[in-house]
């Protein structure tokens, strides 16, 4: 099978290749991968790939050799292929490209112009994949590339003009003695502008022979824009070398088609030494930080001496970590895809360990993953006594407040650490870091490694159970650790096997928390399906690795076995949310004339032994023109009959009163907004049937809503909680005042408020939340339509808490779920039991 040849854009930085990179795709050459945007300096786009930059970006870093600065004028080290670095960046591309070439069927390019320098490693990985590579080599008039190199980067790394002009002799230079016969096109900028189209038919039948679309031709010349050549029109031209001129001049002719005249002469010239003057060399640039130092503006040799002599001294503050991590991107330094390519460790190894602790069962766990050989009995020790490599378990801000130990880990040849964000901030920092995971291993982890004891010892000395015989025995999954309320656990489901206890003991041996890690693995290799209760702190990236989901309490384990199947599923987003309209009977209704005030909603299922207390709480009201709305959703209780003879008994009380009865139950946004349809008052007070109002309550609201601003939706007052037996318990929400920041994580107002009528209507009423969360949900969507509430600073209203309401039999039971549903119909919530493994 004829495999689509691969073309690698190469040439020096600033030299037009992403304009050729435009190009291309014009001429129906795909560009895959994940690109790097455009920016201020390349509006248009880099047509680079972002993973494809990183690894050429890391390992030129790495082999000392980065391209801007003064040691990228050097040849690369002798060996440089063989080294352990090079070997892992090639599989790592191997891996990029086998990906790729599968999707290929015609030609395609990846452009970077590091690639120049780098030629070998891209061959040997081609010929692993019989793969075919084209080379395109794009080149720039010398004065123009540094102009626009001191432009650009003069800040970031001194550059010079004897430097860039060093550079660019580079990049042409190394590339043409690593090409060898592979076949080659030179395209010039200046002809995109003096000759486009007999360079872009030239370049079309190097790259896509096949393709005769008349209008491609087109669609490349309108890639092509005068603007482009703006570093030609800026200031002087700096004066260049002699060398650099004659350069130029065999460029331009292989353009115009002598090509192979260019590989002749370029194998005659003399090439780079590998050794720089010390002279020229700046003493801050070689040290481990300088790059950390350079992303954080500390560019200038001063500013960089002093930013190191502050970390020496007084370790590498939070905020500068924190303000590393929002620089930390795709294509930045530190974002190398080939950081977990290393192959194995030595046979005899000195292992440095840091953070973790051998009576801690997850570092067992990770040790038994690292890329022991086989046999390999790694000796544990201080990370100061390593070499070969050490283990970070740690957080980097503790590291980091230890200056010497964070040196010395620049100097181990291989530092692993689980977590990927940590393994790209300690690359920037000069750390040979290595991702650690267990997910892609576990199945195939060699069981006499690390972790080589059986699971008799663990049951022996722990008391576990054997996990093979947990799953001939018929369990789907096994829950680690307990959550309140316990009572809840008494009675589990048959799917369910739980060990309340984990770990099993308090404090464990190192040879403890080493069966207690082979037993954890040997679970998930049965596979037995495992789920954390309460991790603690040193275990969550770990159960990540192992996919092992994780939950903090309260969670029950009818709400668990939902969150499990919830991922199971894929974890389908919310779906559209219903809320009925239930036609309803008028069953009691009296009207004395008088125009109410304020509209009582009270909403009703199945309270019968309730809603009379509610009801006396109303009768009481100090302010005299009240409407009296009750909506009972379906009781099949006595609240019907409760209703009746009481407004038999007290209706004419209230200037209007209605009782009205749902012909279904259709949950308590209908109900409510039933109530607030027929309401006839400009304000309404929404009363659950088991609460309660103070004597003034509607009085004291209804003053302060006449004196607040238009906006004001809601005025809710301080609502003390008592159980049954009237015992206070404190107040909602804390007491806190409606704001917008504070909503943002959860509701903290209650039902019980006055709400302006005409904001109801003008959101569309209550919608109906399964399982709770109306009252947040309406929360919400006033505030997305620009009103807000106020707190009457005083409490007017009692909340009972009993085992029936709904927020004990259903909302509190059904949390994350909620969260979800409540997140996904307003993005800007927080809501800390929407996130996974909550």
């Amino acid at each position: 099978m004829n495999r689509a040849p691969l073309i690698l854009v190469v040439g020096m930085h600033r030299s037009g290749t992403s304009l050729l990179g435009s190009i291309l795709e014009a001429l129906g050459v795909a560009l895959p991968g994940p690109l790097i945007p455009a920016d201020d300096h390349n509006p248009a786009g880099y047509f680079e790939r972002s993973d494809i930059t990183a690894l050429q970006e890391e390992l030129l870093i790495d082999l000392q050799r980065w391209w801007p600065s003064e040691q990228g004028t050097l040849a690369l080290p002798q060996d440089w292929l063989t080294t352990p670095r090079a070997q892992r960046a090639a599989i790592c591309l191997k891996r990029l490209l086998t990906v790729d070439q599968q999707q290929q069927s015609g030609p395609w390019a990846i452009k970077d112009p590091r690639s120049s320098l780098l030629l070998p490693l891209w061959r040997d990985v081609a010929a692993e994949l019989n793969l075919t590579l084209r080379l395109l080599l794009a080149f720039r008039d010398p004065a123009e590339v540094v102009t626009s190199l001191i432009n650009r980067d003069a800040a970031a790394t001194e550059m010079t003009s004897a430097r860039a002009q060093a550079l660019w002799i580079r990049h042409q230079q190394q590339l043409l003695v690593d090409a060898g016969d592979l076949p080659l096109h030179v395209v010039s900028y200046s002809r995109w502008f003096d000759a486009p189209e007999t360079q872009i038919q030239a370049l079309q039948t190097f790259c896509r022979p096949d393709n005769d679309d008349p209008t491609a031709l087109q669609t490349a010349l309108g890639c092509i824009c005068s603007d482009y050549r703006r570093s030609q029109t800026h200031g002087q031209s700096p004066l260049l070398k002699r060398k650099v001129r004659r350069w130029h001049r065999q460029l331009e002719q292989a353009a115009a088609g002598s090509v192979e005249a260019l590989r002749q002469w370029a194998r005659r010239q003399p090439e780079p030494s590998a050794r720089l003057n010390p002279r020229n060399l700046s003493t801050p640039n070689q040290h481990p930080w300088s790059r950390a130092l350079t992303a954080l503006g500390s560019d200038q040799s001063e500013l960089q001496a002093a930013g190191i002599q502050a970390w020496t001294q007084s370790g590498i503050a939070p905020i500068s970590l924190a303000q590393l991590r929002c620089l930390n991107h795709p294509g930045f330094p530190g974002d190398d895809p080939s950081a977990d390519q290393g192959g194995p460790l030595p046979q005899r190894l000195r292992l440095g360990l840091i953070g973790g602790s051998l009576e801690d069962w997850t570092t067992h766990l990770w040790i038994h993953h690292l890329p022991l050989s086989p046999g390999s009995n790694p000796e544990i020790c201080s990370a100061e006594a390593a070499r070969d490599a050490a283990l970070h378990l740690q957080t980097l801000e503790i590291t980091a407040q230890d200056p010497k130990q964070l040196l010395h880990l620049t100097k181990v040849e291989r530092v692993f650490d689980p977590d990927p964000d940590q393994v790209k901030l300690l690359r920037l920092l000069g750390v040979n870091a290595e991702q650690l995971s267990i997910h892609h291993t576990l199945h195939n982890a060699a069981c006499e490694g690390w972790l080589n004891s059986n699971n008799v010892e663990a049951s022996a000395q722990l008391g576990l159970p054997c996990p093979e015989a947990l799953v001939m025995l018929g369990g789907e999954w096994l829950c680690l650790g307990s959550s309140e309320p316990e009572d809840s656990w008494q009675r589990l489901p048959a799917a369910l096997l739980h060990l309340p206890v984990f770990p099993p003991a308090p404090a464990l041996s190192p040879e403890q928390a080493r069966l207690l890690a082979a037993w954890v693995q040997a679970c998930c290799s049965a596979g037995l399906n495992l789920v954390r209760i309460n991790p603690q702190s040193s275990e969550p990236l770990l159960w990540k690795s192992l996919g092992v989901l994780c939950f903090q309490q309260p969670i029950n384990p009818e709400e668990l076995l939902e969150e499990l199947a919830w991922h199971k599923a894929g974890k389908p987003a919310p779906g559209t949310i219903h809320t009925p309209s239930p036609t309803s009977q008028v069953l009691w209704q009296h009207a004395s004339g008088l125009p109410p005030e304020i509209s009582i909603c009270i909403s009703s299922y199945n309270y019968a032994e309730r809603i009379p207390a509610a009801l006396e709480s109303c009768l009481g009201q100090s302010l005299p023109a009240v409407e009296l709305l009750i909506v009972d959703d379906a009781s099949t209780d006595d609240s019907l009959r409760c209703c009746h003879e009481w407004l038999d008994a007290h209706g004419q009380r209230f200037c209007s009163a209605k009782l009205l009865k749902h012909h279904k139950n259709s949950g308590l946004a209908a109900a409510r907004n039933t109530a607030f349809a027929v309401a006839s008052a400009p304000w309404c007070w929404v009363l659950d049937a088991d609460n309660q109002i103070d004597v003034r309550a509607c009085e004291l609201c209804l003053g302060l809503a006449k004196a607040s601003p238009d906006t004001t939706a809601v005025v809710h007052p301080l609502i003390r909680i008592c159980n049954d037996d009237g015992q206070p318990l404190g107040l909602v929400g804390g007491g806190h005042p409606w704001q917008r920041e504070q909503l943002r994580a959860g509701n903290m107002i209650d039902a019980m408020a006055l709400v302006r009528r005409s904001a109801w209507e003008a959101v569309g009423g209550y919608s109906h939340i399964p399982g709770g969360w109306e009252d947040f949900d309406f929360w919400c969507k006033l505030i997305e339509a620009g009103w807000h509430g106020v707190l009457y600073p005083q409490p007017l209203a009692t909340y009972t808490q009993h085992g029936t309401s709904m927020l004990q039999s259903q909302t509190n039971q059904r949390q994350r779920q909620l969260s979800r549903l409540l997140l996904h119909r307003h993005p800007w919530l927080q809501l800390a039991f929407a996130a996974e493994n909550r």
